[in-house]
């Protein structure tokens, strides 16, 4: 993944990358836009706490720990995907976790996860199409406390 294709970055326009919905309908991070509410990567506690002020979405990316890569011991039995039917089978993973807001794969050109620098995993915060909040690449630097305070301070 070419991560010198970044773009989103505190202050500016939220690149609105295409993704693809479970059933396979191919969409824009902008679709799930609600006026001026905010859009956010992940995290269920978040989801239950301010679901009524913003609007979640996971983006499944990449797997970053695919078993025929850098994989962990216990770790789920996902391969690389080489095909949009394999991101969005491994993307069924999360579906079972019940995670309480739409689930969308980046297309097999992983336009999203580049522009978002968001390779393992990284959480957002947009609002009218802009990055108010980046978070640092987790999993060390993923850090749901700091999504809380801009929620709470936007609420």
């Amino acid at each position: 993944m070419d991560l010198s294709r970044e773009e989103a970055f505190v202050g500016d326009r939220a690149p609105d990358t295409p993704v693809v919905t479970l059933n396979s309908k191919k969409t824009r991070i902008s679709n799930f836009f609600k006026a001026n509410r905010p859009l956010l990567d992940e995290f269920k506690q978040l989801v239950k706490d301010f679901g009524a002020v913003a609007d979640f979405l996971i983006v499944y990316i990449a797997e970053a720990h695919a078993t025929d890569g850098w994989s962990f011991a216990n770790n789920v039995d996902i391969q690389k995907h080489t095909h949009l039917q394999e991101r969005l089978a491994a993307a069924q993973v999360l579906v079972k976790e019940d995670p309480m807001c739409p689930i969308v794969v980046d297309e097999m050109t992983n336009i999203s996860a580049s522009k978002y620098g968001a390779l393992p995993e990284r959480l957002f915060v947009l609002q009218s199409g802009m990055v108010i909040y980046k978070g640092k690449r987790g999993p060390w630097g993923y850090n749901p406390q700091e999504v809380r305070g801009v929620l709470e301070k936007i609420n």
